[in-house]
């Protein structure tokens, strides 16, 4: 079967034997910004997830994890993946995140 894999909240959507990706959608940098800074303000932390469709079904990692934060900070998020925590509020990856998470 080659069932399309829906990923991301549906930012990302594969098929997975043929290794295509049929949908790839990214949330701008202006409005990643603009998140930031009302984060910054009200002492939010802040996640953004980068999704590389290209290593979705390689070997190379799938994802970059962005971070913000004025307190605590983990090596590893939730799902246990490293987090680039950044001693700045601004959105400084070259890509796009598929995701955002406050």
């Amino acid at each position: 079967m080659n069932n399309p894999a829906i990923l991301y909240n549906g930012s990302v959507v594969t098929t997975p034997r043929d290794n295509q990706v049929i949908y790839s959608r990214t949330i701008s940098k202006p409005a990643v910004s603009a998140i930031l800074d009302v984060c910054r303000i009200h002492h939010r932390p802040v996640l953004a997830y980068i999704c590389r469709p290209q290593r979705i079904l390689g070997s190379d990692s799938l994802e970059e994890v962005y971070g913000w934060t004025h307190s605590w900070r983990p090596e590893t998020e939730f799902n246990g993946l490293s987090v680039n925590w950044q001693s700045n509020w601004r959105y400084v990856a070259s890509t796009a995140p598929t995701a955002v998470l406050v």
